[in-house]
Formats: structure tokens, sequence, C-alpha cells
């Protein structure tokens, strides 16, 4: 067991080292997916223990300190336009950056988990390569998702998913407009086109 002055100089070294430790935690958290699964679990399950903890948490902010916070907000975005415009363009560069990242590494990982070429014909160039619905029914089943779909999403769904060899397979461009043709797929638009 540590004594006494053994935690406080503990202590001590964390508050001088904060900063660092952080990076250190915010770079494990960002590259380890199983403590982001786990703490994705932990908040699903206790969902309701968060919302009633919130609820406590934020009901000490009353309606008038509410009122004055926004309008200081807006006065310093009144009086502030070069350092609003700065952020502004800031965010908007990294959250661009992060999101390619992320489409990136989640397209990746579905492609090489339908096998990384065409199901068809084995061409394996991945700029040419497109996810397939086997039934065809993609149409119906964007209907059905509730959340918003992007292209991130919908691949990191195919990357976790346990149904994706049933529902899924890589097609290169040319076998999937062929299969969508032959399968009655294609809309009167693009049929027209093609008989021609």
């Amino acid at each position: 067991m540590r004594s006494e002055k053994q935690k406080a100089t503990r202590k001590e070294w964390q508050k001088k080292n904060k900063e660092r430790l952080n990076a250190i935690q915010r770079e494990r958290y960002r590259s380890d997916e199983r403590i982001r699964q786990r703490q994705h679990e932990y908040a699903l399950k206790n969902r309701e223990k968060h919302k009633e903890y919130d609820a406590k948490k934020y009901r000490k902010f009353s309606p008038e300190i509410k009122q004055k916070n926004r309008e200081r907000a807006k006065l310093w975005y009144i009086n502030n336009p070069e350092k609003v415009r700065e952020r502004l363009i800031r965010t908007r560069e990294t959250t661009n950056a992060q999101q390619v990242a992320r489409k990136v590494k989640w397209k990746a990982a579905a492609f090489l988990l339908l096998g990384d070429k065409c199901y068809k014909c084995g061409y394996d160039d991945a700029r040419a390569l497109q996810v397939d619905h086997v039934n065809g029914d993609g149409a119906k089943e964007r209907k059905e998702k509730t959340r918003a779909r992007t292209s991130y999403l919908f691949y990191k769904d195919i990357a976790l998913g346990l149904e994706t060899m049933k529902k899924y397979q890589l097609l290169c461009c040319n076998c999937n407009w062929i299969k969508r043709y032959e399968n009655n797929e294609v809309n009167q638009h693009h049929r027209v086109y093609a008989d021609t």
C-alpha cells in the first residue's frame, strides 16, 4: 500500500502532467475500437440513468441564467466577426478531414469483408467496385432505415454486420449494371438508353 506521502506526490505529478496524460488517453481512445465499442454499449444499456442524471444536472440552470448566457453569446458573436469566421473555417476543415478518413477506413473494411474483388469477374481495382444488394432491395432498405444515411455509416454497417455476406456482394461497375438490367432493377429511363 502507498503511504500518504506517496499518494500526495502522485497527485502532484498528475496535476503537473495533466495535458500529457490527457493526450495519451485521447490517443488510446482514438486508436482502440474496443474501448469505443464498450463505451457505446454501456451508454445504450444505461440510457435511462443518463437521462435522469442529465435532468438533475441541468435543472439548476434557470431560464433567466440561460437567457443571460444567450445574450452574452450573441454579443460576443456580433463584436468578434473575425474570430467567428476563423473558428468556422477551422471547424469545417477538421470536420471534412475526419469524415473523409472515417469513410476511407470503413469502406476498406467493408470491401475486405466482401472479398476485395468483383464477385462475378474478379476485377480488383477498388475505384470501380460497388457494393450491390444481392436481392436488389437497396431502395427498400434505405426507406426502412430511420437514421440519416451517409456513405460512411453504410460501409460501417456492412463491416460490422453479421448478415453482410447474405445481403451484399462486391461487383465491378459493369457487372453491377448488367445484373441490374437483367433483374429488372433499372428504372425506365436507363432501360430506354440500354435498348437503343
